[in-house]
C-alpha cells in the first residue's frame, strides 16, 4: 500500500498492535542540496512540514492523520491498543515520553 506524504520526510520507522499501523510523519524531510553535497544524512528541519501520527487499521485502506506538536521521535517500542487508537507505551510519541 502506497501512503502519499509531502515533502519526502524521513520516515524510517513505524509502531505495529495488534490491530493498527501507527506512522511517524515528522519535520525531517530529504535535502537534495545536502545529497549533492555528499551530506552523511540528507535530511534537515524542515518548519513548512508538519508533524503528524498516522493511524491505518490493519484491515482498512485509509490512514487517519492527527497533527501533533512539531518535533522529532526516538524509535517507537511496545505499543498498546488504547480507546481511542494506538499510543506509545514505553518510548517516544511526538517527541514526549508516554
Amino acid at each position: 500500500m502506497r501512503i502519499p506524504v509531502a515533502d519526502a520526510p524521513m520516515i524510517h520507522d513505524f509502531a505495529l498492535t495488534e490491530h493498527h499501523v501507527v506512522i511517524l510523519d515528522m519535520p525531517v524531510t530529504f535535502d537534495m542540496a545536502g545529497a549533492e553535497r555528499s551530506d552523511i544524512v540528507p535530511y534537515v528541519w524542515n518548519d513548512r512540514h508538519p508533524a503528524r501520527v498516522g493511524v491505518l487499521p490493519r484491515k482498512g485502506d485509509a490512514v487517519r492523520w492527527f497533527e501533533v506538536a512539531r518535533s522529532t521521535t526516538r524509535t517507537p517500542s511496545t505499543r498498546t491498543r488504547v480507546a481511542c487508537g494506538a499510543r506509545a507505551e514505553s518510548g517516544t510519541l511526538g517527541g514526549a515520553a508516554a
